[in-house]
């Protein structure tokens, strides 16, 4: 098995019914990878990366060395398998990608923040704890019908909603 450093430039998930993808990074190479190790990258970061041996460098394993900047968002291919926020492997609707791309953008510039003030470890129930945290931050902060009332509004008898 083989080391490489990269920076993911754009992520191409596997065609719906296939279990394979692959991981572009910004010099152009492409490795290989399957439906399950992609929750491991994001596109924009720097990561360390095990590769498999043989005539296909698939993905076995990623450790993030530096995550992405807020505003690079997740690239998919046209046609391509997209996961859904259910992620029950049914393509996601193409009128909720601005929502959900504000979305992303939220968790993503936060728990950046939270890592690089040491509130969240760099461990899979840690982050997927903090990442669920601010899913439900953003619904309620967001979301119709979310109760959301602001400060101001609190102050001064008014309701954000009205």
């Amino acid at each position: 098995m083989g080391h490489v450093t990269l920076t993911v430039a754009e992520i191409k998930w596997p065609a719906e019914g296939k279990a394979r993808g692959n991981i572009i990074t910004t010099d152009g190479r492409e490795f290989g990878c399957f439906r399950e190790k992609f929750g491991l990258f994001q596109v924009g970061g720097t990561f360390e990366v095990e590769i498999s041996d043989g005539q296909y460098q698939n993905v076995v394993s990623a450790k993030l060395l530096s995550a992405a900047t807020p505003t690079a968002t997740q690239t998919f291919t046209s046609g391509a398998y997209r996961p859904s926020a259910t992620g029950n492997g049914a393509a996601a609707p193409a009128e909720h990608d601005h929502y959900d791309k504000d979305k992303q953008i939220f968790v993503c510039a936060l728990l950046k923040e939270f890592i690089r003030a040491g509130k969240v470890e760099l461990e899979e129930r840690s982050l997927a704890n903090a990442v669920n945290m601010l899913k439900r931050l953003h619904a309620y902060a967001f979301e119709a019908n979310s109760g959301f009332v602001s400060g101001a509004a609190r102050h001064n008898g008014t309701t954000a909603q009205q």
